[in-house]
Formats: structure tokens, sequence, C-alpha cells
């Protein structure tokens, strides 16, 4: 591992930083600069029967874990403080699943300048993930 001879505290880089069961999934520029991998759900889906026939299908992502509490909390919060504490509270947990980060790599990863351009895309893709709308989520279509 490589160590910033500043601080000599391990670098975090997401090749460093990766799980064994690590999975390929939703790319994400995080704060250090380097695209990260956000585990990608599963994808439920539930046809609606009436009279013995089809009347409607949806479709949902699951993430399983304690994802569907995390959800439940950003969508209970009170105020915009708390809203933003549960959804890095949901990233945070969904990133842990293909990286092995501290508590000061989450912050370190999450931390952004309100406004700026990169903070703003990086505010939302995660925004996306954590919620199930992202674009990225969508299994890549072959030509």
């Amino acid at each position: 591992m490589t160590t910033n001879a500043e601080t000599m505290t391990p670098t975090l880089t997401e090749q460093s930083r990766r799980r064994p069961e690590f999975a390929e999934g939703v790319p994400v520029e995080l704060a250090n600069g380097e695209t990260w991998q956000f585990p990608r759900p599963q994808v439920r889906i539930r046809p609606r029967f009436e009279g013995g026939k089809v009347v409607d299908v949806a479709g949902s992502y699951i993430f399983g874990g304690d994802h569907d509490a995390r959800m439940a909390a950003f969508h209970a919060a009170r105020d915009g403080s708390e809203q933003a504490g549960a959804l890095f509270e949901m990233v945070a947990s969904l990133l842990a699943r293909n990286y092995d980060l501290s508590d000061a790599d989450l912050s370190d990863l999450f931390t952004f300048v309100a406004g700026s351009e990169a903070g703003e895309r990086m505010r939302v893709e995660i925004m996306e993930v954590a919620l199930g709308i992202s674009k990225k989520l969508l299994p890549a279509t072959g030509s």
C-alpha cells in the first residue's frame, strides 16, 4: 500500500481498498478524483393480475441488507440536514460492500464543495444511486 509522505497515512485509492468479494457496479467519481464502483441492485419484477390477466408489471430495485431501513429514514427526515445524513449513510453502506473503508476514508470520499461543478455532479450521482433512480443502474445494452 502506498503512503502519503506528508501525513504518513495510507493513500486512499480505489484499487487498494477493494474487498475480495468486489463486484463491478455503478461507477461514480468521488472526491479523490477516482471512479469507485457502487454495487448494482437486484431488479424485482412484480406482475399484477386481475381476472387472470396481467394488467400491469412493475419493476423496482432491491439493494438488500439494511438499505430499505436507511431509505425509510431518508424519506422520513424532517429537514435537509437529517436527509443529507441519511443519504450519506445509504451510500457509505453501499460502498462498504465493495471496499474496506474507515470512517475517515468515507468522510474524505464524500467531501465536496456545494455549488462546484464536480461537487454537484458527485452529489447528484450518489443520490441517484442510493435512491435507485440512476440511469447507470440500467443494464448495458449491446448494439
